[in-house]
């Protein structure tokens, strides 16, 4: 039979079979006969004699969709699918809108099985706020940004007039800035200086003019001239100067007069003396957090006019010993202030080391314990604590001092009694540790337990310990790592307890290197 009417006869009888439903003869294509099989070589011929019948016949079908996608499972998949994702939809945004659940398929109903356990899983995973860190150190110790005096009067200073020319040029020049720039930038004062009748009045005035004058040439040369005299080579002129003068030199920076609360009490001075020749006016602060004060650039000159007065002779100040505690006690006050240079700082604790190495080594022991006593009164924010133990400087007297204020601050941090000790020792630690039994530093939180084991570390310090100190390190390490540090559970959410375990393994780790560093005892043997 020829290959035409085979074809022809296929098409009839897939009409006849299918003649319920037009829709079902849409999805035949003719070319998919064609595709199924190769025709033969000899029939070649016969299929192009008949090319009129195959396009008539083609002809019927041409109105034909040529794609089928309309698969009963297919559509049953997609219609899952969709509910899946509606049913998603519904549960997280918290309600099933009104829909019954048992009619969203199988799909749905095992989203619904899980869904419940979302908003646990996705509170679990939210990260938590950060709580080291996040209290600023140190404090606002003064009110505004100028000083309250600009100018200060010779005669107050105890200047006695005389007949002299260089007295009555000077007594003229105090008054007149023009010459007054003159006299100090041509360093006339300390040039002719043995010409002045009151010689103690003029440096005094030197100072005082240091510490107010806004324009800085005038400090410079103040401080120029006054320098050249302190340091001349007759070494006979001293400044004379109280601890009230220093007291009403800050105050005239208008540092805050309730913070000096406890400097006063040391040094055992009453209000009614800062009161001539400061006068204070309410101002309201016009600085920024990180503006720089008015006022620092004379600062810096006013301590190192100090520094060099403890450092070139210690009774050139009529200062006594609890005076000069407090006097310490004032300098730290100071570099509690956020707003001051690097450069104000190192001069501040570069005073700091004159005015520890003046006092006695028979009462030094005792200023230890005054300062310890009062240093806490200075700030209430655990962070300044760490500023105020951070400032004392790196001599001998001053690391020990950091020592004993860490030791006072560690106590007061864990809600235990102080006591003052001159000097603290890992022992001290240790005992301090076992006596608390590690409860109140771990139920504090985080953020006290970070501070803590920082003032543990400025405790024991960085200098070589006794081969007594190294059993007591030793177990002030396995104090921390194994009873403390694996009572503390880390979390990908929350950073805080992380940090104090990386703080714990950092300061035992140096604890560690240190007692490797004590040799150990050596038993000499003779043999006969």
């Amino acid at each position: 039979m020829p290959i035409a009417r085979q074809i022809r006869m296929f098409i009839v009888d897939s009409y006849t079979t299918d003649s319920e439903s037009e829709d079902d003869i849409e999805t035949f294509d003719l070319r998919s006969i064609t595709s199924v099989r190769a025709l033969p070589v000899a029939t070649t011929k016969a299929v192009s004699s008949n090319v009129g019948v195959l396009s008539s016949s083609a002809h019927r079908v041409s109105h034909c969709r040529t794609s089928y996608t309309n698969a009963l499972d297919s559509l049953v998949a997609e219609k899952k699918r969709h509910e899946v994702i509606v049913a998603m939809e519904t549960e997280l945004n918290g309600g099933s809108g009104g829909a019954d659940v048992t009619s969203r398929g199988e799909g749905a109903e095992l989203c619904c099985s899980h869904t419940g356990n979302f908003a646990q899983q996705l509170e679990r995973l939210k990260p938590q706020k950060e709580e080291i860190g996040q209290e600023v150190a140190g404090e606002k110790v003064f009110d505004t940004n100028s000083n309250t005096l600009d100018t200060v009067s010779l005669a107050g200073c105890g200047f006695a007039t005389s007949k002299g020319v260089f007295d009555e040029l000077l007594q003229t020049a105090s008054d007149d800035e023009e010459l007054l720039s003159c006299l100090l930038l041509d360093d006339t004062i300390s040039s002719y200086f043995e010409s002045f009748s009151c010689k103690p009045a003029v440096m005094r005035w030197l100072f005082l003019t240091m510490s107010v004058q806004k324009n800085p040439l005038l400090v410079q040369a103040a401080f120029n001239n006054l320098h050249s005299i302190l340091s001349s080579e007759a070494d006979v002129y001293k400044l004379s100067l109280s601890f009230v003068d220093i007291i009403r030199l800050f105050l005239n920076y208008r540092l805050k007069p309730h913070l000096l609360r406890p400097v006063l009490t040391l040094a055992d001075v009453a209000d009614d003396v800062l009161s001539p020749g400061v006068q204070h006016q309410d101002a309201a602060d016009e600085t920024g957090a990180n503006e720089k004060l008015a006022f620092s650039y004379n600062l810096q000159y006013v301590l190192q006019v100090l520094t060099y007065i403890f450092k070139r002779n210690t009774n050139s100040c009529e200062i006594a010993s609890h005076e000069k505690a407090a006097l310490v006690i004032l300098l730290m006050l100071v570099a509690l202030e956020t707003r001051l240079d690097l450069l104000v700082i190192d001069l501040l604790q570069r005073c700091i080391v004159a005015v520890l190495n003046t006092f006695l080594p028979a009462e030094w022991p005792n200023m230890v314990c005054e300062m310890c006593c009062w240093a806490p009164e200075l700030a209430c924010k655990q962070t300044s604590w760490l500023q105020i133990v951070d400032t004392c400087p790196s001599s001998n007297r001053g690391l020990q001092l950091q020592q004993c204020l860490s030791f006072t601050f560690l106590q007061l941090l864990l809600q235990l009694p102080p006591q003052h000790l001159p000097a603290v020792r890992p022992n001290d630690v240790l005992q301090l540790l076992l006596q608390n039994k590690h409860s109140t530093l771990i139920n504090r939180g985080y953020p006290v337990m970070y501070n803590a084991l920082q003032l543990m570390d400025r405790c024991v310090g960085n200098e070589r310990i006794g081969l007594q100190d190294k059993a007591s390190l030793e177990q002030c390490v396995q104090l921390l790592r194994l009873d403390i540090g694996s009572r503390i559970k880390e979390k990908a959410t929350y950073l805080d307890p992380t940090r104090v375990k990386d703080l714990i393994i950092r300061v035992t780790s140096k604890w560690l290197l240190m007692c490797h560093a004590v040799p150990s005892k050596k038993v000499l043997t003779c043999r006969v």
